[in-house]
């Protein structure tokens, strides 16, 4: 993986097999009780999720680390189930800027083949973004299997 330099709008694609059938992995993006069990780093704890599951409509997750609270906020672009969920991101991990994340799902072998594209990150937060959803994606993995 080629680390971007400070002035790319790096694209960040991850694609990952998960428990369950695209409809459960759906569920679990969308249902605050279900988001709270795996939608938070190792060393974070979840504090708030509100969520108005329509397109227009938003999303509040406040996650702390014990010194800080970090407010995680955007709009739902598209939600096509169980197929696709497209949300903008904003949050003081990107600079408080506007990104763009889609979801896709894919049933596969009675699984589900889960997409992740971050879109317009600014590049210092490329890594730091990887590797959150690398680990939240693991947990909701664990979640559902």
């Amino acid at each position: 993986m080629t680390i971007p330099s400070s002035t790319e709008r790096p694209v960040l694609d991850i694609e990952q097999l998960i428990s369950g059938p695209p409809d459960a992995v759906f569920q679990a993006w969308l249902d605050p009780e279900q988001l709270k069990l795996w939608f938070c780093g190792s060393n974070t704890t979840m504090s708030c999720v509100e969520i108005d599951a329509r397109v227009g409509g938003g999303y509040r997750i406040v996650m702390s680390d014990g010194d800080r609270d970090w407010s995680h906020t955007g709009i739902y672009q598209e939600i096509d189930p169980p197929r696709r969920l497209v949300f903008t991101w904003c949050t003081p991990s990107t600079n408080e800027q506007e990104t763009l994340v889609t979801v896709t799902l894919k049933p596969e072998a009675g699984k589900t083949r889960l997409r992740l594209v971050h879109e317009r990150l600014p590049a210092a937060t490329f890594e730091g973004h990887r590797d959150g959803w690398i680990e939240l994606i693991g947990k909701l993995n664990d979640l559902l299997g």
